[in-house]
């Protein structure tokens, strides 16, 4: 038997080896992209223990790269919210950033979601988004009171620098509990915070650029400078004396039997506290204002008062304790008489209004007929009824041609300025519209003559002019200049005969190869300029100084 070898005609061998080619460039030049995972350092641990949530990334593009992330790290009202973190990965394959700890006071099992993060594809040049694993944690063990918590929520991305927090204040004590959100109405406490914040935002500015990371680096309060470290400290300092004197002010006030029944009472009912006005001056003086609600009804509950020195003065409201003043009121002669010599006189009645007075409760209970008004009032001061009187409000036709005139007038006035308001709005567009058309014709003059005019002079001319518009007060005319100078810049630059929109700057930059730190640049400068020229951001003198030195660098 005799073996025969068979090998493909040469076209068919040229055709396997092209495929066998194919196959091998795409695999080797495939699309590289990030990737993300969330990690925690413990996810079983006991209430009143921190835990250290860190985000792992790969970087397979062996250069640094500028993200954006978004994440949520909540525990039971502690934690941090990410709206927005622009970030830059140095060029590490593996990078890992950690959050600063977070305290569990709460027992149970909490869900922690995934980080997004968005970026730039290095090879694609195209925006990309990938999402990290959720992670879950565990904490056994009995609730922590008397805690201070908070929810930091952050955005610090394009220009934009904003980060405030949120306080709850959790208290139990015997057999019933407290868990107070302190808004702002606590006047001392938010005072300083803001105070505080607002100094912490100005270190933040004066550094801005980020320190260099390590691959096992911390976030400080979202990478702070370290010369914030001792202000961040003294406001936790300021922070815990404040957690002490309301500590005890809430203790000394559980401990008073008044307090004690009716809170009581009214947890029975199904109310829970759910926000609290705190104004203590010490731990045994001060007022407060508490709002309890039932979740299964809606119904609303307030209990308002004063400790003095521990002497207690309490009000409160509830729909029970609303009946009950218009059953008392029915049975007072004075009251009843005034009502009904205002029904006989034809007036109609509406549903009465209470209001909590220092001393008790003001019942208010409006009649209405043609052309006047009148209330029936009555003062309660535990549970008797101290003063019943009428107060009249009178709406004759007098009043009716006044009102009618001053009506008038405000729209002419606002005609008035409302049209000044369209004319000032017409002559803008018209200048921009001018101003645009004298770029375009520019440009085209430049390429008929087949030279181009020196239009990086031109350009930084611009600039000048710019920085002239806002010493003179004209700030969004000076940002209007700036993002005119770097499109007819680029425009000149790639010969293209018309002036660019941002988005169409940006492609033009893309489709030219432009460096990717240089396209990151131009996109920021645009970007700031039209929230200042559509009034969407404020600016100052510094932030002005850092876009016009960047505007600098990019027309050089």
């Amino acid at each position: 038997m005799r073996w025969q070898l068979l090998v493909p005609k040469p076209p068919l061998t040229m055709l396997v080896l092209a495929l066998l080619i194919t196959l091998k460039a795409n695999v080797c030049f495939a699309t590289q992209h990030l990737s993300v995972e969330k990690i925690v350092e413990n996810n079983t641990l006991s209430t009143g223990q921190s835990v250290k949530i860190m985000l792992k990334f790969h970087n397979p593009f062996n250069q640094k790269l500028v993200v954006q992330i978004k994440d949520e790290n909540v525990l039971a009202g502690n934690g941090l919210d990410v709206q927005c973190l622009e970030y830059e990965l140095p060029s590490n394959k593996e990078v890992i950033l950690a959050y600063d700890p977070i305290q569990v006071f709460t027992p149970g099992v909490f869900n922690i979601t995934g980080a997004s993060v968005s970026y730039e594809n290095p090879e694609t040049h195209r925006q990309e988004t990938v999402t990290s694993n959720s992670v879950v944690v565990r904490v056994v063990g009995n609730y922590s009171g008397n805690s201070m918590r908070g929810v930091t929520t952050i955005y610090r991305c394009n220009g934009v620098n904003m980060q405030s927090t949120s306080y709850t204040y959790g208290f139990a004590t015997g057999g019933s509990s407290f868990n107070i959100q302190i808004g702002s109405n606590v006047q001392h406490l938010n005072q300083e915070l803001n105070q505080l914040m607002q100094s912490v935002n100005k270190k933040q500015a004066l550094g801005n650029a980020y320190p260099s990371q390590n691959p096992s680096t911390m976030v400080q309060n979202n990478q702070l400078p370290q010369n914030v470290n001792a202000l961040k400290q003294e406001m936790q300092k300021q922070l815990q004396n404040q957690q002490v004197l309301k500590n005890q002010f809430l203790k000394n006030l559980a401990l008073q039997e008044q307090f004690q029944k009716l809170h009581g009472k009214l947890l029975s009912q199904g109310f829970n506290i759910s926000n609290a006005k705190l104004d203590v001056k010490t731990n045994t003086s001060g007022k407060f204002e508490l709002v309890y609600k039932n979740s299964k009804t809606g119904e609303t509950a307030i209990v308002k008062g004063e400790l003095l020195n521990n002497s207690l003065n309490l009000n409160y409201l509830t729909p029970k304790r609303e009946e009950e003043l218009m059953n008392l009121l029915s049975k007072n002669p004075k009251f009843q008489n005034i009502k009904n010599q205002l029904l006989n006189q034809g007036f109609n009645e509406s549903k009465p209004v209470f209001n909590l007075t220092s001393q008790g409760v003001k019942v208010s209970l409006p009649f209405y007929k043609q052309g006047l008004n009148k209330t029936l009032i009555a003062e309660v001061v535990n549970n008797s009824v101290e003063k019943v009187w009428v107060e009249t409000t009178h709406s004759n036709v007098e009043s009716k041609k006044w009102l009618l005139t001053g009506l008038l007038v405000l729209a002419v006035v606002a005609c008035i300025i409302l049209g000044w308001k369209l004319v000032n709005k017409i002559a803008k567009k018209l200048s921009k519209k001018l101003s645009r058309k004298h770029v375009n014709q520019m440009i085209a003059e430049e390429q008929k003559l087949g030279t181009f005019l020196d239009y990086k002079k031109e350009a930084r001319a611009m600039l000048v002019k710019a920085k002239e518009l806002f010493n003179t007060g004209k700030a969004k005319d000076a940002y209007e200049l700036i993002s005119q100078a770097i499109r007819f810049y680029y425009a000149n630059k790639f010969q293209v005969n018309q002036e660019l929109t941002n988005t169409e700057l940006v492609q033009v930059l893309k489709s030219k190869h432009v460096k990717p730190s240089i396209v990151k640049l131009v996109k920021e400068c645009l970007h700031v300029c039209a929230l200042v020229e559509f009034a969407k951001l404020e600016t100052r003198s510094k932030e002005f100084e850092r876009i016009i030195s960047k505007a600098e660098r990019l027309l050089k």
